[in-house]
């Protein structure tokens, strides 16, 4: 039997683990062997191991997790209702947080109150930034749909001495029983396909191919009928998990370990220099049970270059230029920046004449295992900001091979080319160097490279903000071949006058600029983003909302629903209670809350850092603007006064300032969860949409006592094309509006009705011509739509002798939309009264129309 290699003091590992086989455990557990020390190992070679009996302590789950229960720091991964460790020094990630997951215990009949109090990481490991002592899972590692991406994210986040402990299913005596050991070919194949959801394969195996789960049974050779009589059934139920996720993530488990194979392919992962981990021990299957132990560290090399806290990281600067005048003016103009900031942080500035230079600088770094990263500029890329602290930066990365920019490509040895940065410590630097020596032009993709020799992870595009753009935080580029000399050293000056401050010379990427154009206030306060918790699944209500669904003709519209509708559509199709319960209680993170209240897609945005942090801000600044209507904040001018007050304000302050202005409770809707957005105090969670819909619900009451004074009338009917989730309505009663009817779909109005909490009766679709409305409300809808069905609901509008319309929309001059002034122009009936841009929404109009 092959033996794990101990860990020693010359390789730098200060922990020694048992071994698989252990003589004096194996014979001491198993007393009624009768057999003597030279006998053991052959026993459990030729008998012992396929009767599962223990011959290591650490073959035993409970062991395992009292070796690492020393109060050194660890992280758990997947802690649920029943974590493994508890204390202060203890860190959980999990996809959900605390409240969530006790929602979720509740769903399924588990206690809640065996929940971790708080989740230190809600998500995936991209955010995890420190690094730990060990790192501890139970039954996580199989669901992991790429298992190159997730021991890449561990080796990363792990101590040099460190431990990846594993509590592992055995597909031999758990539910995978009948399905084949996953190979090293399936392994590599997810990687390469930069697998983050599991693929329809991984959920057929799971939903449809797997068995009985009694560890006990299995032991005992009884593994179930491998061809069950609903075979069909589960298998089409496979496919329409997968095709109603549309490209969500279902849990299921993607591979199927014995300890052998586990161990090989671990091994096979680290010949190829993929992960940086290797094995400490693997453990034997004990009988009765259906899993196995395992221990990773990592490998020599790893624990070589991981950063520690006494080392800091080793940065190398290096400028290379051509040979013509051009290229060195150019870089003469630029130098003084970066051996300044070489000389402030403690780094070392090069100087590479020609391609063959810079090869030789890193390559004999590389060679000689000096240095963690190389950043290369080209002659006319320079400092932005001084001050850029580039070691956190670094250090958060989840150290790709190379980080190029948006702004283009590098180019080596001639002037032109965008400032790049090698990951010298990267196990692929050497076969990349390599790579790149054997090209003959110095114009080459490099990303294409970097990704055939380090994999699909091994790249990572920077935005122009940060590098390569003309006012970028960190390296700045003057850009273009033909940049005028006296334009680049002006701007080398200015960001040198500047002290290096990027922000005193502002220029947004396109998409960057976008996002600018949507806020009205400059940057203020920064309130994280969060998610609100699911709400508690109301499976009599959902029921309910069923059989109403149904009596309205849903099934026949399923056909004309968009996409991101059908799942919610076949669990009301399916009569699938639970699950609609479930859905609507999780709403947020649905499909069909995309365009309402973010839906997955949103969520799925979000893992990216820098959309999580413009979206928080989004809504802080819609939290601001709405104050600023309701007339309890005061409008800036940046012209005469200070500017950028209102933005510091702490949202739940102003939201508790807007409640009192507005004489109402406006707190999101009680039953619908999981949706993102910002704490203002009291535990609630705002979501941006929800400050629209208070706005739209606050006209909405001004208008209705502005009318009623001048008709001398109380009675006041308002009616909502479309709706979307019910919110305006939602916020209509919170501010004592009289009935609301919203026209729409069945199954918008199964939604609507569940959010507002009223009789599907006031929400169900109807004919507006045959309702009594004073103020019929429209939000992005009629822009939107083929502009007959929008003129029809105009036309229905008059033919009810609706008095006022109220419009809340966009004017984009694009193919198939349509202003709704021009709207209102074709379809006549209606006089304009008022227009202005709206509060709350830049790029959108507030209009209202009367009837003439």
């Amino acid at each position: 039997m092959v033996e794990e290699r101990t860990a020693s003091a010359d390789d730098g590992q200060a922990v020694v683990l048992p071994p698989r086989f252990d003589e004096t455990e194996y014979r001491a557990r198993n007393p009624d062997l009768a057999i003597g020390p030279a006998e053991a190992e052959a026993h459990y070679l030729a008998e012992g191991r396929a009767r599962g009996l223990v011959a290591s302590p650490l073959a035993l789950r409970e062991n395992l997790i009292a070796m690492v229960a020393d109060g050194r720091s660890v992280l758990e991964i997947g802690p649920f209702c029943n974590p493994l460790l508890k204390g202060p020094s203890v860190a959980y990630l999990d996809v959900l947080d605390a409240d969530q997951l006790r929602a979720r215990a509740r769903e399924i009949g588990l206690d809640p109150e065996g929940c971790p109090a708080h989740i230190d990481y809600v998500g995936g490991l991209e955010q995890v930034k420190r690094r730990f002592d060990a790192v501890i899972s139970s039954h996580a590692i199989e669901h992991q749909p790429d298992l190159i991406h997730h021991m890449q994210q561990i080796e990363r986040i792990l101590e040099p001495d460190g431990l990846f402990c594993l509590i592992i299913p055995d597909k031999r005596y758990c539910l995978d029983h009948f399905l084949p050991e996953s190979t090293i070919a399936q392994v590599l194949q997810a990687h390469r396909d930069r697998r983050r959801t599991h693929n329809l394969a991984s959920i057929v195996e799971h939903v449809a191919l797997t068995t009985h789960n009694d560890s006990h049974r299995h032991w005992a050779g009884d593994h179930g009928d491998p061809l069950p009589r609903d075979r069909a059934a589960r298998l089409a139920k496979a496919m329409r998990d997968h095709d109603f996720a549309l490209g969500r993530y279902v849990d299921v488990h993607a591979w199927y370990f014995t300890p052998d194979r586990f161990a090989e392919i671990v091994g096979a992962l680290g010949a190829l220099g993929l992960v940086g981990l290797e094995v400490a021990g693997v453990y034997d299957t004990a009988h009765g049970r259906n899993e196995f132990c395992a221990v990773l560290r990592l490998s020599p090399e790893a624990r070589r270059l991981a950063p520690s806290a006494d080392r800091p990281l080793e940065i190398m600067l290096i400028q290379f230029i051509g040979q013509g005048e051009e290229d060195s003016a150019a870089q003469a103009a630029t130098a003084g920046t970066i051996q300044a900031f070489a000389r402030r942080h403690g780094y070392r500035y090069e100087l590479g004449l020609g391609t063959q230079s810079v090869f030789d600088l890193l390559s004999d770094a590389v060679a000689r295992q000096h240095g963690d990263w190389a950043v290369l500029f080209g002659p006319d890329s320079f400092i932005g900001s001084a001050d850029f602290d580039l070691t956190s930066y670094l250090d958060g990365q989840n150290r790709p091979l190379v980080i190029l920019s948006q702004a283009g490509m590098p180019a080596l040895g001639r002037g032109a080319g965008a400032p790049w940065l090698l990951n010298l410590a990267h196990r692929s630097a050497r076969a990349f160097l390599g790579a790149l020596g054997q090209r003959d032009s110095d114009d080459v993709d490099i990303a294409a490279i970097a990704q055939a020799v380090g994999g699909a992870d091994a790249v990572r595009i920077e935005q122009e903000a940060i590098l390569g753009g003309r006012h970028a935080a960190f390296v700045r580029c003057a850009a273009g071949d033909a940049v005028r000399l006296e334009d680049l050293a002006l701007a080398v000056r200015t960001a040198l006058v500047a002290g290096g401050d990027a922000a005193a010379a502002p220029a947004p990427t396109p998409s960057a600029g976008r996002w600018a154009a949507r806020f009205f206030h400059p940057a203020g306060r920064l309130a994280p983003l969060v998610e609100a918790p699911a709400a508690t699944p109301d499976r009599v209500g959902a029921q309910a909302l069923r059989d109403a669904w149904v009596r309205m003709g849903g099934p026949a519209e399923i056909d004309r629903l968009p996409a991101r509708m059908l799942p919610l559509a076949d669990l009301l199709a399916r009569g699938d209670d639970e699950g609609l319960a479930s859905a609507l209680a999780a709403f947020g993170r649905s499909s069909a809350a995309q365009g309402w209240l973010g839906g997955d897609r949103q969520h799925d945005r979000a893992r990216d850092p820098g959309f999580a942090e413009q979206l928080a801000r989004w809504t802080h600044d819609k939290l601001v603007s709405l104050a600023e209507a309701v007339g309890c904040l005061r409008v800036e001018n940046p012209e005469t006064g200070p500017w950028g007050v209102t933005a510091q304000r702490d949202p739940a302050e102003l939201f508790a300032a807007i409640e009192t202005a507005l004489g109402a409770d406006l707190s999101p809707p009680p039953n619908i969860g999981a949706y993102l957005g910002i704490a203002v105090g009291g535990g609630r969670v705002v979501h941006m949409r929800m400050l629209d819909a208070v706005y739209a619900a606050w006209r909405v009451r001004q208008l209705q006592e502005q009318l009623a004074d001048a008709s001398g009338t109380e009675a006041f009917a308002v009616g909502e094309i479309g709706g979307g989730i019910g919110l305006n309505a939602f916020y209509a009663g919170r501010l004592g509006q009289p009935p609301y009817r919203q026209f729409g779909s069945a199954t918008a109005a199964v939604i609507q009705s569940y959010v507002t909490g009223t009789a599907l009766r006031d929400v169900a679709p109807g004919d507006l011509r045959q309702s009594r409305l004073d103020l019929l409300l429209n939000c992005d809808s009629l822009p939107d739509m083929a502009e007959e069905d929008a003129l029809a609901w105009l036309a229905a509008a008059q033919g009810a002798r609706v008095t006022h319309v109220l419009s809340i929309n966009q004017e984009v001059a694009a193919p198939g939309l349509h202003a709704v002034a021009e709207l209102i122009e074709k379809a006549g009936g209606y006089a304009l009264i008022s227009r202005h841009r709206h509060w709350m929404r830049a790029g959108h109009v507030e209009e209202l129309y009367r009837r003439i």
